[in-house]
């Protein structure tokens, strides 16, 4: 295998940048699946990609807020925001969408059950429902 342990410094380093995790790959000059497996394979690379993805998430937080500040020259928000809602889409997304299941459960009422109901009912006069 190629994998080191000092990679999980150097992952978590790398996407404090805002990069990916993808290009890490590129980075260490690696087959990107490669990267990938050790995520399975070494829990101590996995968590650092946890950990990486979190510095990632908050470098481009903070890239928009300053932005939105005017502390960036040539600030373009929507790049920003477009990165964003790629890279984390479970929180920056326009649209949520909401799952529900609902079961109905109802009795069959017969036609005569009905008008014996009608019949009961002490508001109507069923002879002039007929």
């Amino acid at each position: 295998t190629l994998y080191k342990p000092e990679y999980c410094q150097i992952l978590i380093d790398h996407m404090a940048t805002g990069m990916s995790f993808y290009t890490f790959a590129g980075v260490i000059k690696c087959n990107p699946d490669t990267v990938a497996e050790w995520v399975h394979v070494h829990k101590d690379f996995s968590e650092a990609k946890t950990k990486g993805k979190a510095l990632e998430i908050e470098w481009w937080e903070n890239l928009l807020r300053a932005g939105a500040a005017g502390k960036v020259p040539g600030y373009n928000a929507a790049s920003v925001i477009f990165a964003l809602k790629n890279k984390l889409p479970a929180m920056w997304r326009d649209k949520h969408e909401i799952v529900s299941t609902v079961n109905v459960t109802h009795e069959v009422i017969r036609p005569k059950d009905v008008i014996e109901i009608l019949k009961e009912d002490k508001f109507l006069d069923y002879e002039d429902i007929k």
